[in-house]
């Protein structure tokens, strides 16, 4: 089986454990850390799957249904990184790295917030990537 169909689900286990740790960090002070450290590894983890998707692109790997789709072979380099977004699940993917990254940046400052928001962070980016699951490049 192919390497690329675990990682949403790793990454999906990484932003799971850092909502729970947020959570846990409630009532415990020294959990936020780890908590966050999840959250930077799931951004990671999405970063490589869309990385590996532009490479697919670049490459005109067709044996990729999603690049089979919406790419060709005919297609300039700019028109074939582009398509990496033409589709429903290269959108979600590149927008929850957004988010993911937008998140990430803002955890730099620590605030009284920093519990709530990589709580509710964590579950709106759980939400896309748990969309990515169901609808997996």
């Amino acid at each position: 089986m192919n390497l690329l169909y675990y990682l949403p689900w790793l990454s999906a286990v990484l932003v799971m454990a850092s909502v729970i740790v947020a959570v846990q960090s409630f009532t415990k002070d020294n959990r936020l850390k780890a908590a966050q450290y999840c959250f930077y590894g799931a951004t990671a983890v999405i970063g490589l799957m869309l990385v590996a998707l532009t490479i697919a692109f670049v490459r005109n790997s067709f044996q990729f249904s999603y690049v089979y789709h919406y790419s060709s072979v005919d297609l300039p380099l700019v028109y074939r990184i582009a398509a990496v977004w033409a589709g429903q699940e290269g959108s979600f993917l590149l927008w929850t790295f957004f988010v993911m990254v937008t998140v990430v940046l803002s955890l730099r400052y620590e605030t009284q917030y920093a519990k709530s928001f990589l709580t509710l962070a964590g579950l709106v980016t759980l939400i896309f990537i748990i969309h990515s699951l169901h609808n997996n490049p």
